[in-house]
């Protein structure tokens, strides 16, 4: 992060993240402003979408229960997890930053969704924020709404008005 900065300070250069396949980065940035004092984002996914992390080691998940696979930072996960959150890094660059956004990853056998269940607290109240999208026909690990934020953020890019 300090590298990315450094260099788009010299260069005057931008890098835009996408909101892949969560959202609401406006309301995530506009509540550190307000108190935020606890960031965390709990996904869950079916076993074979997260089958051959890092952090696994190589074991399988087990298909006929659900589990708690991880639980730690968002510096943590992504290490762990590098096809699977990208959301949690994300959801930390709005928020709190990668060390203190707490995360969990699940596995529960035939899920037929992605779910990310954000949970935002401070002085100005709490922030539930729960998507269940479909993971991608080609890589289960994403969905197509991580690649279509990214359409989105081109589009928004080169509109006069910016919602």
């Amino acid at each position: 992060m300090e590298r990315i900065n450094q260099a788009g300070s010299e260069s005057e250069a931008k890098l835009y993240v996408a909101s892949g396949a969560i959202g609401g980065f406006d309301l995530m940035r506009a509540v550190r402003f307000g108190g935020l004092g606890d960031a965390e984002i709990h996904t869950t996914k079916n076993p074979h979408s997260l089958n051959g992390a890092p952090y696994l080691d190589g074991k399988e998940l087990p298909e006929h229960q659900e589990q708690l696979v991880f639980k730690g930072s968002s510096r943590e996960a992504i290490a762990g997890f590098p096809k699977n959150v990208n959301v949690a890094v994300s959801m930390a660059l709005a928020t709190l930053g990668v060390d203190e956004t707490r995360v969990k990853i699940s596995s529960c056998p035939g899920l037929e969704t992605n779910i990310h269940d954000i949970r935002l607290n401070g002085d100005f109240g709490t922030i539930e924020i729960k998507v269940a999208v479909k993971p991608s026909e080609k890589n289960a690990k994403s969905s197509t709404l991580a690649a279509w934020s990214v359409l989105a953020l081109l589009e928004k890019m080169s509109q006069t008005i910016m919602l």
